[in-house]
């Protein structure tokens, strides 16, 4: 609480100094100093805030339009590789696909179920990362869906076993 007064007593000091100052100074002085204290903040408002809030949106209008370019790049390339990897393997059955892309990307399958259009898998260990890229590959590439994954965890740091992964063709 002392330190607040003494503040404010330091503050009340320097306002009366500096009312006392301009009251020593004639019309014209004042006058002077009126113009020069609106044009010093004039510049501080145009340089410490409107320039650089300029700067900074055209900086995001930049970035945006990088990000928009990049985002249509990656759409066009969807497309194609979805058209140009749908007809590699249309004409294989769904347990062709699992089983090649499987030795692909070293992924031991357990046992393997057919159920009409769908299979159910059994993934006894493997790297979770190995699993995303395997199931990442499957759907974007092959024209498989996921169903259903059952997923728990092992002792092994990173690794998982899959006790269902159900798929189907698209």
């Amino acid at each position: 609480m002392a330190i607040k007064c003494l503040e404010v007593s330091r503050l009340e000091r320097v306002v009366k100094m500096l009312k006392a100052k301009w009251e020593s100074l004639n019309e014209r002085e004042q006058r002077l100093v009126g113009i020069g204290g609106t044009a010093l903040l004039v510049a501080i408002f145009y340089w410490g805030l409107w320039q650089p809030l300029g700067d900074s949106m055209a900086r995001s209008q930049k970035l945006l339009q990088k990000q928009q370019a990049t985002n249509n790049w990656a759409k066009e390339a969807v497309v194609k590789l979805k058209s140009s990897s749908g007809t590699s393997q249309n004409g294989a059955s769904l347990s062709q696909i699992i089983n090649s892309t499987a030795r692909r990307f070293n992924v031991q399958i357990g046992r393997m179920n057919p159920k009409g259009d769908q299979l159910n898998l059994l993934v006894e260990e493997i790297v979770f990362n190995d699993l995303l890229k395997w199931i990442a590959h499957l759907e974007q590439s092959q024209g498989v869906k996921i169903i259903n994954l059952d997923v728990s965890e092992l002792e092994q740091p990173g690794k998982v076993r899959v006790s269902r992964l159900l798929l189907e063709k698209s």
